[in-house]
């Protein structure tokens, strides 16, 4: 059987969830008035995701391929086989 949490350490547990909400509410209307008397300035530009070119798409294709291709003849473990520690 499962131990239940006792009602006094619910209590505790609660106090310290309340005291914790408290203090980031706290902390956070300070920095929302100051964010309101600067100005707005413009953002800088998100910074580009990286992608993969077509050649090392297929590359990669290739090599899965060859992998799967060798695990199904039997001559290597399957690629989604969990590894031993």
């Amino acid at each position: 059987m499962k131990g239940k949490m006792s009602a006094e350490g619910r209590a505790r547990i609660v106090a310290a969830q309340k005291a914790r909400w408290a203090k980031l509410k706290s902390n956070s209307q300070a920095p929302a008035a100051a964010k309101e008397a600067k100005p707005k300035t413009a953002k800088a530009p998100a910074k580009k995701k990286r992608t993969m070119s077509p050649e090392v798409k297929a590359k990669l294709a290739m090599a899965m391929k060859a992998r799967w291709a060798a695990a199904k003849a039997g001559k290597a473990p399957l690629p989604t086989a969990k590894k031993k520690k």
